[in-house]
């Protein structure tokens, strides 16, 4: 987190810096932590957002090894100032000095969609980048806002979660970059979050802790792969009723049987992927249906 990138660049100067960009919402009293600390820091909100939004918005914090707040960012318990579960941000190693970086990342915190409405772009989101990560081709219009924010002024960025630390450094370089960036796709941000969600679900299931979760899932992530297929079938199938998805669910992913992707091949299954028109009345009789075997000691 600290070091030099490649073993080269331990021979050509000193190592970039490290930066956090970390959640007002997810820290409680972080201007004031951060005033108490010896780093230097920016809220990336200014004015009237700063105003009215700086207990919930990003600070870009330059944070130093050996840091009384660096360690609390790392460390994980109960105590109010263990910071670690909560995963408040993500890290960033760049050459460019604070101020001209804040001056970059400002770029990014609201854009504009297609028609050239304004909305938030929460780049700093840690818990979006395993799911960005581990499938680029499906994300797009996120990939590419997220390339113009790495740009060459950002070699690095890394996110750490009490799950997975994942670093980006090369992201996107095949795509070009536009003069101005433009908020990624809605729909598309709304499957990354969903995806988001399946990966905390995921653990969820594997805390709850039947055998035979291992046994077919092997690995949380394995599961939450499992999950994010799952609800991407249903987004693609026109299950769009977050109370249906949640009951099919629930009766694939908590139960022995019946099991994912084995149930597809069952008929109310092949209904959905045949009719989108239909594809909730078809989840509800496999629901309905599904529930009976399982009350009765019956298998589908």
């Amino acid at each position: 987190m600290f070091g030099p990138l490649a073993p080269a660049e331990a021979q050509d100067g000193p190592p970039p810096n490290t930066y956090a960009v970390l959640d007002a919402a997810k820290i409680p009293d972080l201007p004031e932590l951060l005033e108490a600390s010896a780093l230097t820091y920016r809220c990336l909100f200014k004015g009237a957002a700063f105003d009215e939004f700086k207990d919930a918005a990003p600070w870009l914090v330059q944070i130093k090894d050996g840091d009384r707040f660096t360690r609390s960012l790392f460390t994980k318990g109960e105590a109010r100032w263990h910071l670690w579960d909560n995963a408040p941000g993500i890290y960033i190693r760049s050459h460019a000095a604070l101020d001209s970086l804040w001056r970059h990342l400002r770029k990014f915190t609201r854009l504009r969609d297609q028609g050239s409405k304004w909305y938030f772009f929460r780049f700093w989101e840690s818990q979006l980048v395993e799911p960005f990560s581990d499938n680029l081709p499906q994300f797009p219009t996120y990939q590419k806002s997220f390339r113009q924010i790495m740009s060459d002024t950002i070699p690095m960025v890394v996110s750490v979660t009490p799950r997975t630390t994942v670093s980006l450094s090369t992201i996107g370089s095949d795509l070009p970059v536009d003069k101005i960036a433009i908020m990624p796709d809605r729909l598309e941000l709304r499957r990354l979050w969903l995806h988001r969600n399946m990966i905390l679900a995921a653990d969820d299931i594997f805390e709850a802790g039947p055998s035979w979760v291992e046994q077919h899932y092997v690995t949380r992530r394995a599961l939450s792969f499992q999950l994010r297929a799952f609800i991407d079938f249903c987004l693609d199938h026109g299950i769009g009723d977050s109370d249906i998805r949640s009951h099919l669910m629930q009766l694939i992913f908590a139960h022995d049987q019946p099991r994912w992707p084995a149930c597809l091949d069952t008929r109310p299954f092949q209904r959905m992927r045949a009719d989108k028109t239909k594809a909730e009345a078809h989840a509800m009789d496999w629901i309905y249906a599904t529930q009976f075997y399982l009350k009765t000691g019956g298998s589908t």
